[in-house]
């Protein structure tokens, strides 16, 4: 097993003499074995979040630990039955549904759902990336829309997008100079601003 967390199985296998196949069932054996032994009775607040598994739009749903750190579950898919799936794990490790205080999650309607649904006492907390990109997208939807009918917006995306401290300096200009007008594209950035100061 402790060859497995360095290398390849299909590495491991040419080392030992022994089919590829072989190695993944006796690492699924421990691994079954350890998870059936773990112990969630602690915890009250999980995080969730969807990976890609694999090309073609298979995803895999990942919970942890937000306390420890620690993946504690995951499910293929993400979509709200995810979440039951995570739900009706619990109790086979000590926990119930209802001990979950917070879970952290991003946008998706399915996974509030499921939050909902599921785990009924958590409040759903959405994480900063997941806020953060929101902002990003209106904060470009306003600067296109006024873009139309100003062109002191044209070529300035990016300008708004970046994080101040990361725009040179001829984009530091620009931003000051159209931080006077009077620009909604503006005061959408000046509340972002505020926004990520406060998280």
């Amino acid at each position: 097993m402790a060859l497995a967390k360095e290398m390849p199985v299909s590495s491991i296998g040419e080392l030992v003499g022994e089919q590829d196949t072989r190695i993944w069932r006796i690492i699924r054996f421990h691994v079954d074995k350890a998870f059936e032994e773990k112990d969630f009775s602690a915890i009250e607040k999980v995080g969730l979040d969807e990976t890609s598994s694999r090309k073609g739009h298979k995803y895999v749903s990942v919970f942890a630990d937000m306390d420890s750190g620690n993946v504690i579950f995951a499910t293929e898919g993400k979509d709200s039955g995810t979440v039951r799936k995570f739900a009706e794990e619990l109790p086979k490790h000590g926990a119930s549904p209802e001990q979950v205080k917070e879970a952290t999650i991003d946008m998706s309607p399915a996974f509030i759902a499921g939050v909902r649904d599921n785990l009924e006492n958590a409040e759903i907390a959405f994480d900063k990336f997941h806020v953060i990109q929101a902002l990003n997208k209106a904060q470009d939807e306003v600067r296109r829309a006024e873009q139309a009918k100003n062109p002191l917006l044209k070529s300035t995306r990016y300008i708004w997008l970046k994080n101040p401290k990361n725009l040179t300096e001829k984009q530091k200009k620009q931003l000051e100079t159209l931080r006077f007008e009077k620009l909604k594209t503006a005061k959408v950035y000046q509340m972002k601003l505020i926004f990520q100061e406060k998280i």
